[in-house]
């Protein structure tokens, strides 16, 4: 109904009461207020939140609830923490990457799924956690996460390679698997728990202990 909800800072880590606005034609249901309690500007997007460039960065946590679009050759840089839930679809289908910055995370929830469709990278000093579902799908090529990744959920290796350089790869349940594709990894996949199958290549060590 062109309108979005947001909550104006009264003193500073204090917010008024929530209020709506006008924001011209289709906005993006965003809402701007503290969620958590944390005295910190939370924003929340209800719909789709497409991302070709830029960077995100602050204090507070930014939730994409409505999905996330990141197209393009620009790259783009996040330096705060975005929870991707809700059920829904991220997808890196662009050229340019995605660089996770500290204290940067990139939280795909669980229930959520991430698709890497191009062969760009997740890179960083940041860390890309997984609890949900993160597909590498589409390209033949080689696609890259030179990022602290962890998971928790499922990593699913669709079509051509995933290479993992670093500087770790932590899974500490749910699965990961090659379904298609394969993974180079120029250090070792510590595998905690969950599972580790499917059918493919892993170039590079596997630690279990």
């Amino acid at each position: 109904d062109d309108r979005v909800t947001m909550a104006l800072q009264t003193t500073p880590g204090r917010f008024g009461a929530p209020r709506i606005v006008a924001a011209g034609v289709a906005p993006s249901e965003l809402s701007l207020f503290d969620v958590d309690g944390d005295r910190r500007p939370d924003i929340v997007v209800s719909g789709l939140l497409t991302w070709s460039g830029g960077t995100m960065s602050g204090t507070g946590t930014t939730a994409t609830n409505g999905g996330m679009a990141m197209p393009g050759a620009t790259g783009k840089t996040l330096t705060r923490t975005l929870n991707h839930g809700n059920g829904q679809t991220a997808t890196l289908s662009g050229t340019g990457g995605l660089n996770i910055n500290t204290p940067g995370i990139f939280n795909n929830e669980a229930n959520a799924t991430f698709v890497l469709s191009s062969d760009c990278s997740i890179n960083g000093s940041g860390t890309f956690a997984n609890a949900g579902t993160f597909q590498r799908t589409t390209s033949p090529g080689t696609a890259f996460a030179s990022v602290a990744f962890t998971n928790a959920g499922t990593v699913e290796v669709l079509s051509g390679t995933f290479q993992i350089s670093g500087p770790s790869y932590t899974q500490t349940a749910g699965s990961t698997l090659l379904n298609g594709g394969n993974i180079t990894n120029s250090f070792p996949l510590l595998i905690q728990g969950g599972t580790l199958g499917g059918v493919g290549t892993i170039t590079g060590n596997i630690n279990n202990s």
